[in-house]
């Protein structure tokens, strides 16, 4: 079973172990596999608690700050990973500067969803400093996302917004937005994803104001 469908499972261990026996059996010879694979090492890492040996490895994959070592289309994907690893580091600045790289790579010629993982970064930038554009901003990702036909990726994108939408008091819009993540997840089978998606939910619908009645005659 490879990393990322156990990623998907929610097995971040299991994944975790995957990338490290496969980057230790890969030759550096093999160029862009072997960038690939140290890349989703860094991933891992990250999923199982460690963004500072997420951003170590990602930076070592992409041969350093500009990733050339990753081919153009998928550079914002990654720049992404570093911008998610420095928050969870608590440096929103560096995460600000990787969202930037992520949008300057995703303005060239790329495949189609490929600018989705810059504004899906710009968003959980724009989340972190409480800026009420990162709703709408995640929601553009989303859109990205779902023209593109990547389902894992758009519900990312709809978690963010949802939590994003809550932030800003815009209660029923957020919830509405958790339920299209859990659909999205039941749907290619993300666990992972899908209990992130639950637990928001319930998270958001406790915080919500109780919805208004009509006022009776003579009150």
């Amino acid at each position: 079973m490879s990393a990322a469908v156990l990623m998907w499972r929610g097995d971040f261990a299991g994944a975790l172990k995957i990338c490290e026996e496969s980057v230790s059996e890969t030759s550096p010879a093999l160029g862009a596999h072997r960038s690939a694979m140290v890349g989703m090492l860094g991933q891992t890492l990250l999923l199982n608690g460690d963004p500072e040996g997420c951003v170590s490895k990602v930076l070592e994959a992409g041969g350093g700050p500009h990733l050339l070592g990753f081919e153009a289309p998928v550079r914002p994907m990654w720049f992404r990973v570093l911008a998610v690893a420095e928050l969870a580091l608590g440096d929103v600045t560096a995460a600000e500067m990787w969202a930037d790289r992520a949008a300057a790579a995703a303005a060239l010629e790329l495949p189609i969803g490929r600018r989705g993982f810059a504004l899906l970064a710009r968003a959980e930038v724009q989340l972190a400093r409480q800026n009420p554009a990162a709703g709408p901003t995640a929601l553009r990702a989303a859109a990205e996302f779902r023209a593109a036909r990547m389902p894992l990726n758009e519900a990312t994108a709809r978690l963010t917004a949802g939590t994003a939408l809550s932030a800003s008091g815009r209660h029923a819009e957020a919830l509405a937005e958790l339920e299209q993540v859990k659909a999205l997840a039941a749907a290619c089978g993300t666990l992972a994803l899908s209990e992130l998606a639950e637990h928001e939910h319930h998270r958001i619908a406790a915080q919500a104001p109780p919805p208004t009645t009509g006022t009776s005659p003579g009150t």
